[in-house]
């Protein structure tokens, strides 16, 4: 779980973020620096807080205390660093043209107009310490020192609307229109930020247009827009992820995180990279029983050298799952839903079933942060490890079309299965042209 996205860090090596959606992050600061005549009464620092253009800055935060909401460039809402220039600031949402304010650059030692943070999301800091008069009275000296917001270097956060991306709705297969040309928005939809990710050359893939299947990113858009009843309570999107995506993972590291946390697969088909939700399989409604078009039917003909079946066994079967997931609510400090409600007659059945023995699973999910969505994944993984059956068989060609995440119809009479419902699991495509895979029962 990436709690550290919260930290202020120091130094011009840190990584930096990618952030898709709403977050509250720290920053890592790259300059500090005093000035303002002998008593220095004046600290000059910036923070780069993620890689951009980002929508907005939404909240600023100095030493957990609420300087300004909205949509931020250099308001100050709270009197205490409004009051005689005791706080100055700008934001920058990541332009590449963007340029360091002219304040900064008269007043800090050694930045200069081109210090430039291009393609970055930052903030200019400039905090005032007011010495007091040393021929006062000591209790106006104390009041004047009182009066100063800060005792160091104060600590800075942001929540914000996260990176611009393109909208998959907006592609379909072989379109050839540059990452660079594309028009990008915020989003909080799962397939817009994978989206991004894949073709941006900068943080991400850097992938050609022509190794995405574009068409499936806009079906999976499409699907994440569905309206559900939560396994918990409520109604809503079936998927929004708020994610910060760590720069000094492994892309495959950050693409399996952001696959995990939008419950889908991304099967290479054709040369192609596709999104696919693992939902009920139907082609367009997450929610609706799969037609029969949406099936694969494989028989006798098509199995080569039979069929095994097993059980998953209690190693890979669980009676409660827990969901670990940043919640907003409690100031983006984690949180956990459990799947099913302890007590409640699915967990009595569940761990009757399992003849009284908890067998718990927790599951982080570091780019959701709607507890209703944490809690519908946690009834999806939970209820799919009680799916006990599985089977591994070898088919002829005639599958080839299949990709991990689609469904089967499997009929095998000496094992008793007719029109069985599978989903595969895993796929290889042998040297011999057969296909070997795993599935397991889908219901």
């Amino acid at each position: 779980m990436n709690s550290g996205v919260l930290v202020n860090k120091i130094g011009t090596n840190q990584p930096i973020p990618v952030v898709y959606g709403y977050r509250k992050i720290g920053g890592v600061r790259v300059y500090v620096s005093t000035g303002g005549g002998n008593d220095n009464q004046y600290l000059y620092f910036v923070m780069a807080f993620c890689e951009g253009e980002i929508n907005a800055f939404k909240k600023l935060m100095l030493d957990d205390k609420l300087v300004a909401s909205g949509t931020l460039t250099s308001q100050i809402d709270n009197s205490a660093y409004s009051n005689d220039e005791r706080l100055k600031y700008e934001l920058q949402t990541g332009l590449d043209n963007q340029n360091p304010p002219g304040w900064f650059v008269s007043g800090a030692s050694g930045w200069t107009s081109d210090h430039r943070l291009k393609g970055l999301a930052v903030g200019y800091f400039r905090c005032r310490w007011i010495n007091p008069d040393p021929k006062a009275e000591a209790e106006a000296q104390k009041s004047v020192v009182d009066d100063n917001p800060y005792t160091g270097i104060p600590l800075i956060h942001v929540e914000i609307e996260g990176k611009k991306v393109p909208n998959a709705s907006s592609f379909d297969d072989g379109d050839t229109t540059a990452y660079a040309s594309m028009s990008k928005s915020y989003s909080t939809n799962p397939a817009d930020h994978m989206l991004d990710y894949l073709l941006n050359d900068r943080y991400g893939r850097g992938l050609d247009n022509n190794r995405l299947g574009f068409t499936s990113f806009k079906t999976a858009k499409a699907k994440f827009n569905t309206t559900v009843n939560y396994a918990t309570s409520g109604t809503g999107k079936i998927m929004e992820l708020n994610q910060v995506v760590l720069t000094n993972r492994t892309m495959l590291q950050n693409v399996q995180t952001m696959l995990q946390n939008m419950r889908s697969g991304m099967p290479y088909v054709q040369g192609k990279f596709n999104l696919k939700l693992l939902d009920t399989g139907h082609a367009s409604d997450p929610t609706s029983t799969p037609s029969a078009s949406d099936f694969t039917s494989v028989g006798e003909d098509q199995i080569i050298g039979g069929l095994v079946v097993e059980g998953q066994g209690h190693r890979d079967q669980y009676n409660q799952v827990k969901a670990v997931y940043p919640d907003p609510t409690n100031d983006w400090e984690l949180n956990e839903v459990i799947y099913p409600e302890v007590g409640s007659a699915v967990d009595n059945t569940m761990l009757a079933e399992d003849n009284g023995k908890r067998l718990t699973k927790e599951i982080s999910l570091e780019g959701i942060t709607n507890g209703n969505i944490a809690g519908d994944v946690a009834s999806i993984v939970c209820l799919r490890s009680r799916k006990k059956k599985m089977i591994t068989l070898t088919t002829t060609a005639e599958l080839h079309n299949c990709v991990v995440g689609d469904l089967l119809k499997v009929t095998y009479p000496s094992l008793g299965m007719t029109d069985s419902q599978f989903r595969i699991t895993s796929l290889q495509v042998t040297a011999d042209y057969t296909i070997k895979m795993t599935a397991i029962e889908h219901q």
